[in-house]
């Protein structure tokens, strides 16, 4: 009884938490859990893109020549064809 007296913190909390705390929250993720995940966020990530168009594309040049200057220009060739599909991509899909 003495050891419960001293192991114990607080009057409201019981001594049950104090001795065994409870077990820790685990999300448990199937493959198919994270696969829809991910399907939900491109769907959501092309929606964007279709609706803002001049953002991505603005996006897309922005991050191409802050690439272009970590990289002091050696990949420059392959950064401006990606940043040129991105571009063709959203300007076609333009649905406001």
């Amino acid at each position: 009884m003495i050891a419960s007296r001293s192991v114990r913190t607080h009057p409201r909390i019981p001594l049950e938490s104090v001795i065994m705390p409870p077990a820790p929250i685990t999300f448990e993720r199937s493959r198919t859990g994270h696969r829809a995940a991910m399907s939900d966020f491109m769907d959501k990530a092309k929606d964007y893109a279709e609706k803002n168009d001049d953002k991505v594309d603005e996006g897309a040049e922005r991050a191409g020549e802050l690439v272009d200057k970590r990289v002091d220009d050696k990949y420059d060739k392959a950064i401006d064809k990606g940043v040129d599909e991105v571009q063709q991509r959203t300007r076609g899909g333009d649905t406001v």
